[in-house]
């Protein structure tokens, strides 16, 4: 037999034991605490209240934004017209301020043909250097400031051979008071027409056509034709001085009357067109045109108009030679530059523009004087 010898015992090593570190522990900061939300107090909007346009009937009361828009005092009335009004009359106020009464009717001035007679007679009665405004607007006109109406202050200018800055201040002496004065009267008569067509709109609720608006073209043009002929035969007056004949000057006033007269025709045909029947853009349109006259076109306008009668008056006066003086107050002027290159020519010869005497173009002041020789 075979001895099986038993086999030899494995010994097994335990396992070694791996110690475990504990995970440190993380330190968890506090969340910070949240402040409070602050409440803001939220004012209500204000309610807008909208006007009434002040379309009521006569028996109907009117809103009281209306009545205080009215102005009672005929006076104060035209003294904000001719201090160029920011706010424009609303309907209400157009039949109180009728009471001014400072435009003549378009009838009674007897057309174009009819003032044109009037002023020539004028013209050939009028004494030089009256006292008298002859727009109506109020101020001294008729004695000149430097010369006390007896001989123009540019002939002196001229004569002793100042400058031509002493030329030009000379000449603005003897036409300021009319420039402002015509300006005045132009300002007066379109716020008397515009709350003229107001109150006519007011009473027709809006569907009145331009014909009814406004007077016919001749008469319309006629009505400025009377503010503003007078001032321009100062104008010319002054320019000639006591030695010469005052020029005529209708020309001059039918081309400013008809500016006018044209212009807001036109602007008042395109209100009533676009407006359409509704009253408010129509009131607005209307309101609009007649602003911009009175505020920024009849200074300007006056001024021009005022210059060239003075310039006409000096050219009708001066014999023999005659030289162009620029006024560079409203800028450079190429055209005015090349008429004073020119030196003194003949009178009655035309400068290089083509003119006889300024103005040259819209808004020149130039002027002209004698020259001996």
């Amino acid at each position: 037999e075979v001895a099986v010898e038993p086999a030899p015992e494995v010994a097994v090593e335990p396992a070694p034991e791996v110690a475990v570190e504990p995970a440190p522990e993380v330190a968890v900061e506090p969340e910070p605490e949240v402040e409070p939300e602050v409440e803001v107090a939220v004012e209500p909007e204000p309610e807008l209240t909208v006007e009434p346009e002040g379309e009521a009937e006569p028996e109907v009361a009117p809103a009281p934004a209306a009545v205080a828009e009215v102005e009672p005092d005929p006076a104060a009335a035209a003294a904000a017209a001719a201090a160029e009004p920011e706010t424009e009359p609303e309907l209400n106020a157009a039949v109180a301020s009728e009471e001014e009464g400072h435009a003549q009717p378009p009838s009674s001035l007897g057309g174009v043909e009819g003032l044109f007679a009037r002023l020539r007679a004028e013209r050939a009665t009028s004494s030089h250097g009256d006292g008298a405004d002859p727009t109506g607007a109020g101020g001294p006109v008729g004695s000149d400031p430097v010369t006390n109406g007896t001989a123009p202050a540019l002939s002196a200018a001229a004569a002793d051979g100042s400058d031509d800055e002493d030329v030009l201040q000379a000449r603005d002496s003897e036409v300021s008071d009319v420039e402002r004065s015509l300006a005045k009267a132009l300002k007066r008569a379109l716020a008397d027409e515009q709350n003229e067509v107001l109150d006519i709109l007011r009473r027709g609720r809006g569907g009145v056509p331009l014909v009814d608006l406004l007077p016919s073209p001749s008469d319309h043009t006629a009505r400025y034709l009377a503010v503003a002929g007078p001032a321009l035969q100062t104008g010319a007056r002054r320019g000639a001085g006591t030695d010469g004949d005052s020029p005529s000057i209708d020309d001059l006033a039918v081309g400013l009357a008809a500016t006018v007269a044209d212009d807001l025709r036109s602007r008042l045909q395109r209100a009533l067109e676009a407006a359409d029947g509704d009253e408010g853009p129509l009131v607005e349109g209307i309101s609009a045109a007649y602003r911009e006259w009175k505020t920024a076109r009849a200074e300007p306008l006056a001024r021009h108009h005022v210059a060239a009668a003075h310039a006409r008056g000096r050219f009708a006066a001066c014999e023999g030679r005659l030289r162009w003086v620029v006024d560079g107050e409203e800028g450079p002027c190429p055209d005015c530059d090349d008429n004073a290159l020119a030196g003194a020519i003949d009178k009655g010869q035309p400068f290089p523009t083509g003119q006889q005497h300024p103005p040259a173009h819209i808004g020149c002041r130039c002027t002209v004087v004698g020259e001996a020789g």
